[in-house]
């Protein structure tokens, strides 16, 4: 477990209150999916998200905004990345502090608070 842990659980109820589930769980997904292909340089994570809500029917795609985002960067688990030729799209790769979360997030008793 990393050290720091309250920290990590205070951010975890911070998602259960702000994102609906399925939301939230796109969310963790991906950061644990990135945690885990750590070879991947940049994630075009708002292209990745979408993709993973076009496959679930039960989540409001108006859901998934810039707002998200803005909040993980903040929060210093994902950092803002402005490739030369990105066509004005905005990418983003993971932190350090977010794979440490992605870590965190895949301990089975943490990912029962999660499920629905």
């Amino acid at each position: 477990m990393p050290e720091n842990y309250a920290a990590m659980e205070k951010g975890c109820e911070l998602f259960r209150r702000i994102f609906a589930k399925p939301v939230y769980l796109l969310i963790i997904n991906y950061l644990a999916r990135t945690y885990w292909y750590s070879h991947r340089r940049h994630s075009r994570f708002h292209e990745e998200i979408e993709e993973d809500v076009c496959k679930n029917p039960g989540v409001d795609k108006e859901q998934i905004n810039w707002n998200v985002f803005e909040f993980l960067s903040q929060s210093g688990w994902i950092k803002r990345i402005y490739p030369k030729q990105a066509g004005g799209l905005i990418a983003y790769e993971i932190t350090e502090q977010g794979n440490q979360l992605a870590v965190f997030l895949r301990n089975e008793e943490i990912l029962k608070l999660f499920r629905p």
